[in-house]
Order: structure tokens, then sequence, then C-alpha cells
């Protein structure tokens, strides 16, 4: 497991300037994954610069509207970077915060996973935008690993059905 890799057994020893903070709370973004191979949205290369339609795939209210929206982003799904990602040494220097003595708490707008994989403890993260390990179903709430939507999305040309449809007599309207 990639977090294995990167993570230390004893706590990190802590930089000069660290020394007398005793709690420390961090806000990232799609900027620290940057150098992990994940493009941004805004900037001169990001994903919504270069396709201002992709803007459209964030926005809830247009992938429910929009049935070839969802097969889309579904798509886009299937070679996303995050997955072949791994940690940079910005993810690896909050990880080794978190395992000092300072109490450290990530707070990230990624759905990335990269702070978990660089040692971060999963307890002190917060992912605002959820995660991309997991999927809820807008129809009828069922929860499913994302690599089972994925593994539904690679044997169909839209949006996976849910993982309830294939567990119930009676399809999820979702």
């Amino acid at each position: 497991m990639a977090a294995d890799r990167h993570a230390e057994a004893e706590p990190a020893a802590l930089p000069g300037w660290a020394r007398e903070i005793t709690c420390l709370t961090v806000l990232t973004g799609t900027g620290i994954s940057t150098d992990s191979g994940i493009p941004d949205f805004r900037g001169p290369s990001g994903i919504w610069t270069k396709d201002p339609d992709a803007e459209k795939l964030s926005i809830y209210q247009a992938y429910l509207a929009d049935p070839e929206l969802r097969r889309r982003s579904w798509q886009n799904r299937l070679a996303h970077p995050a997955w072949a990602a791994e940690p940079n040494p910005a993810h690896l220097a909050l990880a080794r915060l978190a395992r000092s003595t300072i109490d450290t708490q990530v707070i990230t707008q990624n759905i990335d996973g990269l702070h978990q994989r660089a040692g971060t403890p999963p307890g002190r993260v917060i992912e605002l935008h959820g995660t991309m390990s997991g999927v809820v179903c807008t129809g009828c709430g069922d929860r499913t690993a994302m690599a089972d939507a994925l593994a539904r999305v690679r044997a169909t040309t839209g949006p996976p059905p849910p993982s309830s449809a294939a567990r119930s007599a009676r399809p999820c309207p979702g």
C-alpha cells in the first residue's frame, strides 16, 4: 500500500520554525497535487481553461439534468490522472507534520486521496468535496466503492447502473 511506503515508524523531527507550534490546520486545493500530475481547473493549463464545457461536469444540477453529461463524466473517471498519481514532497511534508507532536489537521478540496497515501492518518484529513474512492447513487443513496462503479462503467456505454439494482429485483430509479 502506498501509505506504508511513505509512513515513518517514528514521529517526525520538527524543523526549527515549528518547535513552538502545538496545533496546525492546513487547507489544500488542486495546487498541491499538480506536481503529482493532476491538472488544476483554472490555471493556464487547467481543465476548465482548456475546455470551458468541462466545468459542467462539476455542476451537480447539470449532471442530473443531462444524460450525455453523466456518460461523459463517468468515462472521464476511467482515465483520471489521479489513479496513477503518487504523493509529492508537499503531501509527504504534511504527513511528516501529522506524525509529529503537532496536532495537525488537513482540510482539502481534493478528492485524490494523496494526503492519506502520503501517510497522513485518514482521521486527520477532511475531504470537502468527497473522495474518488467511493460513490453514492443520486437515485437511491446506495454507497459503493469507485472500483466497483467503474467496473460497471466499463461494461456499459452510460453511467453505471447502481449496485443496488444488481442486488434487488426492483431497479433503482437513479
